[in-house]
């Protein structure tokens, strides 16, 4: 409980707003001993017990989640093993399971999205951009990194188009004018340079690196290799969005430095995006 309150997820007292009285963080056992539960109880009002932030689980099950989610690479079996080792009375769903890991993805697109104003490139600056998305469900992407800052996008194409005009909309979302854009030579591409961009190509099916102008796409390549790995093994179409994958790839490159904090930072910024009530 005490770690709960210095990440700020949770609070010792609350004021409710009927009754202006100041509450503390109670433990409630009543069901059994394998946890605990969190609550307020107003003793002005009869029955009036908040607990467990509207959720069944017991706190520590939702930390045990968070942590195995911040390691990174988990499967649902991998998760009820290590709840079992835990606790063999514990027993999570796959249901559960997945819209816990479908929250905590959430909250990694907003730490991302905080830090950054979704564009990258700029003057002076090279991004390696590449139509991707065939080899996951048949879902269309468009992913791009900056070769000097390493900064990166990944968006799935509206309505699943793939066509050149969804491709200059999203170029003009997510990359900074003044880029010089370096893709390879499908046909769509040629909408950037009648819009204005500074656009090379490298045609892969005779050179990795273009001899005369040395581009090359080698960068956005790994990139999206990177993606592929990051998806959990039983990943599939109800295993929820696409782009809450694409939020947690991200927040592991932009954000944790360090993979041993991962989880601590997790949790200060699910903290963040939803403040304990006063």
């Amino acid at each position: 409980m005490n770690f709960c309150c210095e990440v700020g997820l949770i609070k010792f007292y609350r004021t409710f707003s009927r009754c202006r009285r100041t509450s503390k963080l109670i433990y409630d056992n009543r069901k059994d001993d394998s946890g605990f539960a969190l609550g307020f109880r107003c003793y002005n009002r009869k029955r009036s017990i908040f607990d467990k932030y509207n959720s069944h689980l017991w706190v520590q099950e939702i930390l045990i989640l968070c942590c195995i989610f911040a390691r990174g690479k988990y499967d649902y079996e991998a998760i009820k093993y290590e709840y079992r080792l835990t606790d063999d009375s514990i027993f999570l769903s796959s249901r559960t399971i997945s819209d816990w890991l479908t929250f905590i993805r959430e909250v990694c697109i907003h730490a991302v999205l905080k830090i950054s104003d979704g564009k990258i490139g700029g003057p002076g600056l090279t991004v390696e951009k590449i139509h991707l998305g065939r080899v996951i469900d048949g879902k269309w992407v468009v992913g791009g990194i900056c070769r000097e800052t390493k900064d990166v996008f990944l968006v799935p194409c509206h309505d699943n188009k793939r066509n050149g005009l969804a491709l200059v909309e999203i170029t003009t979302q997510n990359v900074n004018p003044g880029s010089l854009i370096i893709t390879d030579c499908w046909k769509g591409y040629e909408g950037l340079t009648q819009e204005g961009w500074d656009h090379l190509t490298v045609n892969h099916s005779y050179n990795f690196v273009d001899p005369f102008t040395e581009a090359h796409t080698q960068n956005i390549e790994n990139l999206w290799w990177q993606v592929k790995r990051s998806l959990p093994d039983t990943y599939t179409r109800k295993d929820g969005s696409l782009f809450n994958h694409f939020g947690e790839f991200l927040w592991r490159k932009k954000i944790i430095t360090e993979p041993s904090q991962a989880f601590l930072v997790l949790l200060k910024h699910a903290a963040g995006l939803y403040p304990p009530p006063k």
